[in-house]
């Protein structure tokens, strides 16, 4: 029988949380094994900090800090410690659309264009054919394109559904799974114009504040307001730097949920029951089934032992956990790496959260919890994991100083897509830079002769590292275009030079 989590085998308060009869049985804790665990996966993985939470049976049973919340001053991480977590944001996101629904101001298979006329997609009758639907589980066949958005400071909210318009397409509506952060943004759009409103104070006053997240909130300024919070840290070889917050505030809906880990677990408790704080129910069972219910194969490699992807639902992967019926989710962003799992027959939900950007260490711990409280066999997670994350570290770019023949002064100068924005190309000390955003990197030569941009950065210089980039002009050979591999999954993205 599985271990059920009841109230009788917890201690009153955060004292800790064990399995009924495993407890019986002497089975350590599960607060005793984080607090006997987490110390070494901080140190294996060479991260600061983790927060975990655990909820069940519509309480929450544990929520504790590890570790270090800034390297600069030592603070610790506690339960009530801020942190961003990132795509965990698009579950936010789907309910509140789902409220509309629950109102009859929305259907999820909808048209976004019956909502929003300006939205559309490069080729037209598929972009007419999109739903909200389609959006919230990355099913509209357009990929990432994150660099749209990512290191924009200039980018606004508003200009995501005619952005769309702009930006090539990989696959037909509907055939393909492209996790779009960018879509979320036109969902959360639509959620504006139905609303009559802005998303934040939407989500805020009919989702936060009934769960009683009465300090959570969306984008830098709700973190930088925050008394505690975690810094946000990045590795540098075997260094572990601090590096500046990212303002998610233009797509906060893709990704932009401040909170501390203690009142991130009153959204892993609504997940899983649908209910406010006082226990009424505040989104319909029926349209918490809707937004469940995976509706497209993500088509990814189970790359944890005994995973199987069932889909992916409204902004939660739906899988099974070694024969166990699982929804989950991971957040990244600067600073920042969180990880939510919910075992939903068992009424039990699980959260963890680091300041490492690219950290493993949230899901080692929950992969560690979920096998003690479902009394599974032990395996060894943090070895996997260590396995995954040096699998994930790419190797550095083969490449040197681009030559005058590659590079000429008449190379140099702006280069705009209507999407995408303007680059710039320039020199720096004698070498060659391109200028994406707020993103300024160095181009290089590969041994083929070509360009490929180079970052020794952390952070958001980071994803403009190893860019492929050329050139083509006119019949006297006069620059007249730059592309860019922007967005691997589909065609360079052509930028026309300016002046």
């Amino acid at each position: 029988m599985w271990n059920v989590i009841t109230r009788r085998t917890f201690a009153a308060g955060l004292a800790g949380v064990a399995a009924g009869p495993a407890a019986a049985r002497g089975r350590e804790p599960a607060g005793a094994l984080l607090d006997r665990g987490v110390p070494d996966l901080l140190r294996q993985f060479g991260e600061p900090g983790l927060a975990v939470a655990v909820v069940s049976q519509g309480r929450i049973r544990l929520a504790r800090g590890y570790g270090i919340g800034d390297i600069a001053t030592g603070a610790p991480v506690t339960p009530d410690t801020a942190f961003m977590f990132g795509s965990l944001t698009k579950s936010v996101n789907a309910a509140g659309l789902g409220l509309l629904v629950d109102q009859g101001r929305l259907e999820l298979d909808r048209p976004v264009a019956r909502v929003l006329p300006q939205f559309g997609l490069a080729d037209e009758a598929q972009g007419a054919a999109v739903t909200v639907s389609d959006l919230l589980t990355h099913a509209t066949g357009l990929p990432a394109h994150n660099l749209v958005w990512y290191g924009a400071p200039d980018f606004r909210r508003d200009q995501a559904p005619e952005a769309a318009r702009e930006l090539p397409l990989s696959a037909p509506r509907g055939t393909r799974w492209q996790y779009n952060n960018l879509m979320y943004v036109v969902a959360g759009c639509v959620l504006e114009r139905l609303a009559a409103g802005s998303w934040e104070p939407f989500t805020q006053a009919r989702l936060l504040q009934p769960l009683g997240m009465r300090a959570a909130g969306f984008g830098l300024s709700a973190f930088m307001a925050h008394p505690l919070r975690a810094a946000p840290h990045a590795q540098s070889g075997q260094r572990i730097l601090a590096i500046p917050p990212y303002d998610l505030s233009a797509v906060a809906p893709a990704g932009g949920l401040v909170a501390s880990i203690r009142e991130a677990a009153l959204w892993v408790r609504f997940l899983l029951d649908g209910r406010d704080r006082h226990g009424r129910p505040l989104l319909s069972p029926e349209t918490r089934a809707q937004l469940q219910r995976p509706r497209l194969a993500t088509g990814r490699p189970d790359r944890d032992p005994g995973v199987t992807s069932l889909g992916y639902a409204c902004g939660l992967h739906v899988d099974s956990y070694r024969g166990e019926p699982r929804l989950q989710h991971t957040g990244s962003i600067d600073g920042f790496h969180a990880y939510m799992v919910l075992f939903p027959k068992r009424n039990l939900g699980l959260l963890a959260v680091c300041n490492a950007e690219g950290g493993r260490s949230p899901e080692a711990a929950l992969h560690m919890l979920s096998d003690h409280l479902l009394d599974l066999p032990a395996v060894d997670w943090p070895a996997h994991h260590l396995r995954l994350k040096a699998e994930s570290t790419p190797p550095a770019p083969v490449a040197q100083d681009a030559d005058a023949a590659q590079l000429t002064p008449r190379h140099e100068g702006r280069y705009a897509h209507p999407a995408y924005g303007s680059i710039r190309i320039y020199r720096r000390d004698g070498r060659p830079r391109l200028a994406l955003h707020g993103l300024d990197v160095q181009l290089a030569a590969t041994p083929g002769s070509g360009l490929v941009t180079r970052s020794s950065g952390v952070g958001a210089l980071a994803a403009l590292d190893g860019v492929p980039v050329s050139f083509d002009g006119d019949r006297n050979g006069a620059p007249e275009t730059l592309s860019a591999t922007l967005e691997p999954a589909a065609a360079p993205i052509v930028f026309r030079k300016l002046g």
